[in-house]
């Protein structure tokens, strides 16, 4: 049986207490996460931890981009401040 992964955070409650009022919120690090959120009406988030660069997810048109978890957990009013 597949043991869940732990998070360093509760990803709901961060969700749940950071992101009320958008209805779809779509985090990911490749170009095609960032265009799959634009195909389903999601707001797409980029994250700079993982696989893709900046380059390719300001060019998919990543809504954001962050750089750590810690910019997540602040919420949409920090993340804005990081992708201006």
């Amino acid at each position: 049986m597949a043991t869940p992964r732990t998070l360093p955070f509760d990803l709901n409650s961060t969700l749940t207490d950071n992101f009320e009022g958008i209805a779809n919120l779509m985090v990911g690090d490749r170009k095609h996460d960032i265009r799959a959120a634009q195909r389903n009406g999601a707001s797409a988030i980029g994250v700079l931890w993982g696989y893709g660069s900046r380059d390719e997810l300001d060019e998919a048109g990543a809504d954001a981009l962050i750089s750590s978890p810690a910019e997540f957990r602040a919420g949409p009013a920090q993340i804005q401040a990081a992708s201006s």
